[in-house]
């Protein structure tokens, strides 16, 4: 029988990795955006600052567009805001105006107010979409979904206790790892412990199979000494090379991983 590592099923946590991503200060600094979208008394009114999500949003359809006679469909000149003056604001400006258009109540609010739903919208579609290919490609995921580790390949570590314990109290030793891709954890997740990380880890190595095992087998990196139940975290992250070339391996205790398949390479250590 598989051992059940999760309380919710993988569609709730994905779910709560996507509200969490959308409370990011990045993006919209509150998970029940899309909720607040669909009001039907919705005021429009937006503060830019703490959305930033919805400015990129906003600059992104911008671009598409001719801002002045766009603009001038949705806002009233005013005195503070003449005529002339539409064609040389920049995107903040804009954005402002329009968020005064509705604010004040003017002629165009209703046509201000659903242009600004309408790319806020596209702006929550766009980080949904990215924050869901980032879950999908996670191979390990927290109980309550909100923290993720992705990376290429994945090393699940057979942990035991070090016999020499009393001399370096939390120690454990790994005997033995199986090295997968991280498509063997596209449906079944490792369970992720936030707190029980070991730091980043910088490695020069290629990506191929042939270079992890060896790398790993012959000269396994010191910083794996306390991976285990018994030592001081239980999963670490090697960052391997920079740019182009840079690719994540996860180093997980064998304990927290979902039923694995057959096919694993075996790496003594």
């Amino acid at each position: 029988m598989e051992r059940q590592l999760f309380d919710k099923p993988l569609a709730d946590l994905r779910e709560a990795f996507v509200r969490a991503r959308f409370a990011e200060p990045a993006m919209f600094g509150r998970a029940d955006i899309p909720k607040w979208l669909a009001d039907p008394e919705w005021t429009g009114i937006i503060d830019f600052d703490k959305s930033r999500a919805f400015v990129r949003s906003f600059e992104e359809v911008w671009e598409n567009l001719e801002r002045d006679q766009e603009l001038a469909r949705y806002a009233t000149p005013t005195n503070k805001i003449p005529d002339w003056m539409l064609s040389r604001v920049n995107d903040k400006m804009a954005l402002e105006i329009l968020n005064a258009e509705i604010k004040g109540n003017r002629p165009n609010a209703n046509e201000a107010r659903a242009f600004l739903n309408r790319i806020a919208r596209h702006a929550v579609a766009n980080v949904r979409k990215d924050a869901e290919r980032d879950f999908d490609e996670a191979a390990a995921v927290s109980a309550d979904g909100t923290k993720i580790v992705k990376a290429a390949w994945v090393l699940a570590a057979n942990v035991t206790p070090a016999s020499f314990t009393e001399l370096y109290p939390g120690s454990a030793l790994i005997d033995e790892m199986e090295l997968f891709p991280s498509a063997a954890f596209a449906e079944r997740k490792a369970l992720l412990r936030p707190g029980r990380g070991g730091t980043r880890v910088g490695l020069s190595l290629k990506k191929s199979e042939g270079a992890i095992v060896d790398r790993f087998s012959s000269n396994a990196p010191p910083e794996m000494a306390n991976l285990g139940e018994n030592g001081s975290w239980d999963y670490a992250v090697f960052a391997c090379n920079d740019g182009t070339d840079a690719f994540p391996i996860l180093v997980i205790d064998r304990n927290l991983c979902p039923r694995l398949p057959l096919n694993g390479r075996k790496i003594r250590v």
